[in-house]
């Protein structure tokens, strides 16, 4: 039986145009990703939300926006993937560092433009930067899975 996997996925702003990545490795690939992480059995999204960020990059938030749902599967290899994304209120930087992940190799902050610039998942496309600018995007879209 396939097991669908919620992972809290994160726009968390430095400034108006700096966006906090965290970088992986994994199976020799390097990528970015948007903050975030597996949400728990019986783990209250929020909460998911705010233990991933804080685990990830050190970084606490007052509190998360909703800003939408995607989701994102492949019947064939059974795997189903869906990322509620979300805004952070009012981040806290003062202990900002790579969390303990074996896959996690740094973190970063790019600008919008920077960040098309580099890989990263899930690929969200052309929505990607509207995320990044603050602009409305649909509340929810299943995305073509990229292995």
């Amino acid at each position: 039986m396939t097991t669908i996997r919620i992972r809290p996925t994160l726009i968390v702003k430095k400034d108006q145009n700096s966006f906090l990545f965290v970088r992986h490795v994994k199976d020799g690939r390097t990528y970015w990703l948007l903050p975030g992480g597996g949400q728990e059995p019986f783990e209250d999204l929020f909460k998911a939300a705010a233990r991933e960020l804080l685990e990830e990059t050190g970084v606490t938030a007052k509190g998360f926006r909703f800003i939408g749902l995607r989701e994102s599967m492949d019947e064939k290899a059974q795997r189903h993937i869906q990322f509620p994304i979300f805004e952070t209120i009012d981040p806290d930087f003062s202990k900002l560092s790579a969390g303990c992940d074996s896959r996690l190799k740094g973190i970063d902050f790019f600008s919008a433009d920077e960040a098309l610039k580099v890989p990263v998942y899930p690929n969200f496309g052309d929505e990607f930067i509207k995320l990044l600018r603050g602009e409305t995007i649909e509340t929810y879209k299943s995305l073509p899975w990229i292995p």
